[in-house]
């Protein structure tokens, strides 16, 4: 769908080093809050509606698994603040009742959906499932959830067929991340997969939208899609070596140029938003949502390159104790450091 916005936002090209678009710890602190009081007055939404939409497909008295519902809220969070409302935010725009439930839908049916590929359902009938769930005839539990769900959503797009096509991108992308099952599996492998996997994520959320980004802000939200998978990468190294999933953190861990790759992708991220036709207040705000992300990133990298003498040895990561290879986010003096590492993202240019 292509938008016209000619009468919705103002052609403003400043850079994100000039003046007026100076990023400052009161500034952050100003819009984090404000991020956060908005997440808070949407919970009673999100707790009700939950189970109001969950409670008839789950069998008998069976109760959402609590590990199940904090996955849920992270899809949820994350699809309608970074996703969704930071696309929104930058036009000047606010998400629809109608909008807002189906966001809420799809981050309900997503990790339910994840779990088919690693129970070990036929991929033939999981994409059968992606590829015409009206026809779909569902046994498994999460399979019932998935496919009542998709069809709710399907039922209120006007371009259900998009939805659908992205959807098959999705399914793709978590076939490929299969391959984080194998030790072998290369580096560029594993790029394609942290990249591909959450970008078309994001797509799919889009798809939901009235509006639907330009190429350019496709173009830039690939990369946020990028360093958002990186960042939960970074994060997930105890638990994946744990768990025998390899990412590019943990199997190919070369932490001081992942720290330089990072920062050189942050450079790029700011160029590209600087380049986009918005009020520079909107661009302000994406600038500080994107980097709050960034920011928790490049603590945990410089935190394992420490730790771990600068490179990732899967056995010896094995070895280490969770408190080693998570960052502590908690911590009073890391969130200290953490806002003006946010400061300085900002700031940096190409």
């Amino acid at each position: 769908m292509s938008v016209d916005r000619s009468e919705t936002i103002f052609h403003n090209r400043s850079t994100p080093f000039s003046p007026e678009y100076r990023v400052t710890i009161p500034g952050i602190l100003t819009h984090l809050f404000r991020l956060w009081r908005t997440m808070k007055r949407h919970e009673p939404y999100f707790e009700t509606r939950v189970q109001e939409l969950l409670a008839p497909l789950l069998p008998g008295k069976n109760q959402l698994n609590p590990s199940n519902l904090v996955r849920i809220r992270k899809y949820w969070e994350l699809s309608l603040h970074f996703i969704c409302g930071s696309f929104y935010e930058r036009n000047g725009w606010k998400l629809s009742r109608r909008e807002e439930e189906n966001i809420l839908r799809l981050s309900l049916l997503s990790p339910f959906y994840d779990d088919l590929f690693e129970e070990g359902i036929d991929a033939e009938r999981i994409r059968s499932l992606t590829a015409n769930p009206q026809g779909f005839q569902p046994a498994h539990p999460k399979e019932i959830i998935v496919c009542t769900l998709y069809c709710s959503i399907l039922e209120s797009l006007k371009d259900p067929v998009s939805f659908k096509e992205q959807f098959l991108q999705v399914f793709h992308w978590q076939q490929r991340s299969l391959e984080q099952k194998d030790i072998t599996v290369s580096e560029a492998a594993l790029t394609e997969i942290m990249i591909g996997k959450s970008y078309h994520s994001f797509q799919l959320f889009y798809r939901l939208l009235e509006h639907f980004p330009s190429a350019d802000e496709l173009d830039m939200m690939r990369r946020v899609a990028g360093l958002l998978q990186f960042t939960n990468d970074v994060f997930d190294v105890y638990k994946d070596v744990q768990h025998n999933v390899y990412t590019v953190p943990n199997l190919y861990g070369d932490y001081c140029k992942l720290r330089k790759w990072l920062l050189d992708e942050v450079r790029l991220l700011n160029g590209q938003l600087a380049a986009l036709p918005y009020h520079v207040k909107g661009k302000k705000k994406n600038i500080i949502t994107f980097h709050a992300m960034n920011a928790m990133c490049l603590l945990a990298l410089e935190q394992l390159e420490r730790n771990t003498g600068g490179k990732a040895d899967i056995a010896r990561l094995r070895m280490m104790h969770r408190k080693e290879l998570v960052c502590d986010m908690d911590d009073f003096l890391m969130k200290i450091k953490w806002l003006w590492k946010v400061k300085a993202l900002c700031g940096m240019k190409e």
